[in-house]
């Protein structure tokens, strides 16, 4: 049985810094594996200086992951500094964590 998590890799995602009030970004299978069944994301920010990208989930001070299944996720954003996050789960629940 193969244990390793898939892979996810971002397709399309605007400059590091722009002044766009809405951002949209691309992700999908890195195209190792193909065996995705389902995408989670979320968006940390704003904030003044980059977000912790080990930002709990659940608990205090969290932000959970929500489904995302359509491999372009759309925000809008304010000033400050964002951080997308995506996670995956493959075949036989793998990757989700």
């Amino acid at each position: 049985m193969d244990t390793t998590p898939p892979v996810v890799g971002i397709i399309k995602a605007p400059k590091p810094l722009q002044s766009d009030p809405v951002v949209t970004i691309q992700f999908g299978d890195s195209g190792a594996e193909g065996d995705i069944r389902a995408y989670y994301c979320r968006w940390l920010g704003p904030q003044p200086s980059d977000p912790p990208p080990d930002t709990p989930a659940t608990g205090n001070g969290s932000v959970p992951y929500v489904e995302c299944n359509n491999k372009t996720a759309t925000m809008p954003v304010t000033d400050g500094h964002w951080l997308f996050q995506v996670k995956v789960r493959g075949a036989g629940g793998r990757g989700v964590g």
